[in-house]
């Protein structure tokens, strides 16, 4: 596994994760949570999808201006994408709690980037208040979340894709067991800096969550 880091004109950094050795079969934009440098907590995360031929293009955003450094960041991911010869069906947008919210927006909008989007503990999402729909455009969603979130519950995941079943979004729900607020994206909650980090070993909760979205993103 290799990281590439890259300093964009607005002083955000995006990191580039690859594997030389395995055939690159799809890309994701992977969206950290509530913060604005914490890129590296999915770190790990990117690293396993890697291994199974998924690049990944995680950029530090930030929550106060989230559309203009998302779109600087999601720029800089088309350019690497189109290096590597990832094609636009197969990328897919991934975002992490906050992050899960503008996952959603860059997804089920009328005229959005993407057509597929994996939200994983995300926050909640006012449906109709927070997009336009298009009901012509094929959408698919999943939601990852873990059944021991101590920060936001299942329930919220489960609402959300009732909401977008409802609204003629093809959206599935995958609970995670054992999965807590930072496990479910292979992190590890560090209460005395208030942020998460890479965990060093991966557990039950962090495989299933990687196998959940590997497999939504490859097929």
């Amino acid at each position: 596994m290799r990281v590439e880091s890259i300093v964009l004109a607005t002083g955000q950094t995006v990191d580039v994760i690859d594997s030389a050795e395995i055939v690159r079969l799809a890309g994701v934009v992977l969206l950290h949570g509530f913060g604005t440098s914490e890129r590296v907590s999915l770190r790990s995360l990117g690293a396993s999808l890697a291994e199974r031929g998924i690049v990944g293009v995680v950029p530090d955003w930030h929550p106060t201006a989230a559309g203009d450094s998302v779109s600087a960041a999601l720029d800089r991911a088309d350019d690497v994408f189109d290096r590597l010869g990832i094609e636009p069906e197969v990328r897919v947008v991934v975002g992490y709690s906050a992050g899960g919210r503008v996952a959603l927006g860059l997804t089920i909008d009328a005229g959005a980037r993407f057509a597929r989007c994996v939200a994983v503990a995300s926050s909640a999402f006012d449906i109709a208040a927070e997009s336009e729909i298009d009901a012509e455009r094929q959408v698919r969603v999943l939601l990852v979340h873990g059944d021991a979130d101590e920060v936001r519950p299942l329930s919220v995941s489960e609402q959300l894709g009732s909401g977008l079943a409802n609204a003629g979004i093809e959206a599935r729900v995958v609970a995670i067991a054992g999965g807590t607020h930072a496990n479910v994206v292979c992190a590890a909650f560090e209460p005395g800096l208030q942020l998460s980090n890479p965990a060093p070993d991966l557990t039950d909760p962090m495989h299933a969550s990687v196998e959940a979205i590997a497999r939504f993103v490859l097929t």
